[in-house]
């Protein structure tokens, strides 16, 4: 019976992944597409002037350009389907120190660490990024973020901004990627702080990412259980060797 449990789960995840994957292959295929039919209208141009040649006229080579463009389409979006990337990514916030009703209501979380790690299309880690964010609105650590982070106010005070910090993340994040989360908390505060302090919100709808959490649970568990990242870890065996509830430790991890 767990045998046939564990399967279902791993049938679960697999249908999640092969969900993203059909929706990045049609991106992929849209594109192709718009190159198929330039070639076509471009061939039709082409073949005009070839006519028009044979009466004695003389080719632009404006048009020879355009041809050998053409024939670099295709390497170009061979290319670009191989270009993925996965960001995997954790967020570290404080909130008021003096209780919910004294919170924001549209962020009552306020992000003070970004930590990410970058893996290529084989899971390869080819970067790590990592910022410390001075908060302004809840500049007083809550008792248990500032025990269970071990960082003091003033380390925060000489963070970046946070809208700097989110614009320079984007774009180390480039063009096509997907994240990865240890729960759907961390994009959800991290947009409400995009939108909080002003930073564009170009994230695709809808919003297609991995939660780690929740795929774990599905292959190792009943699929509803919620283990803490240290757990999962622990039960996995994997090595310890960096302290957690920091955002680019926890990354990694």
């Amino acid at each position: 019976e767990q045998i046939i449990k564990a399967a279902d789960a791993a049938k679960e995840v697999q249908e999640e992944i092969g969900e993203v994957t059909q929706s990045s292959e049609k991106r992929l295929s849209d594109v192709k597409d718009c190159f198929d039919d330039q070639e076509q209208q471009l061939q039709k141009v082409l073949a005009h002037i070839e006519r028009a040649n044979d009466l004695g006229t003389t080719k632009s080579s404006m048009f020879e350009d355009m041809n050998n463009l053409v024939s670099q389409l295709a390497p170009i979006a061979k290319d670009i389907q191989l270009v993925m990337n996965y960001i995997v990514l954790d967020l570290e916030w404080n909130q008021s120190y003096r209780g919910k009703e004294y919170s924001i209501e549209e962020m009552p979380f306020e992000i003070i660490q970004i930590g990410a790690v970058k893996l290529d299309e084989h899971k390869n880690i080819t970067g790590r990024w990592e910022r410390i964010i001075r908060p302004v609105e809840y500049v007083k650590l809550h008792g248990k973020v500032s025990e269970m982070l071990e960082i003091t106010e003033d380390e925060l005070k000489m963070g970046d901004d946070f809208a700097s910090a989110a614009k320079e993340f984007l774009e180390w994040c480039g063009d096509d990627y997907e994240f990865i989360t240890w729960g759907s908390s961390d994009l959800t505060e991290f947009q409400r702080n995009m939108k909080h302090f002003g930073v564009e919100n170009n994230f695709p709808f809808p919003f297609m990412y991995y939660d780690l959490q929740k795929l774990y649970s599905k292959v190792y568990s009943d699929g509803k259980t919620r283990r803490s990242l240290k757990m999962a870890i622990e039960e996995l065996g994997f090595s310890e060797d960096a302290e957690y509830h920091s955002a680019i430790n926890d990354a990694v991890y």
